[in-house]
């Protein structure tokens, strides 16, 4: 899916606020075991990305970064 502005990526982020991951596999009929990539993988099917080494931006307008987390002992 191609974007024709940011506000346009910006309003589709938006859907997302406060969804946790499992309920955004869920919604997306994924299928996630133990990949370090997993949000990576839901945002770009939640913004209609295909996978691809393409060197344009991904959604058209803007870059799609994920940035990973860690559970840490003290949560």
């Amino acid at each position: 899916m191609k974007f024709k502005n940011k506000e346009e990526v910006h309003n589709k982020a938006i859907q997302i606020l406060n969804k946790p991951q499992k309920e955004l596999v869920e919604e997306l009929n994924m299928h996630i075991k133990g990949n370090k990539n997993a949000m990576g993988d839901v945002f770009e099917k939640w913004f209609g990305k295909e996978k691809d080494s393409a060197s344009q931006p991904d959604l058209g307008v803007a870059e799609l970064k994920a940035t990973p987390f860690k559970k840490i002992k003290n949560n």
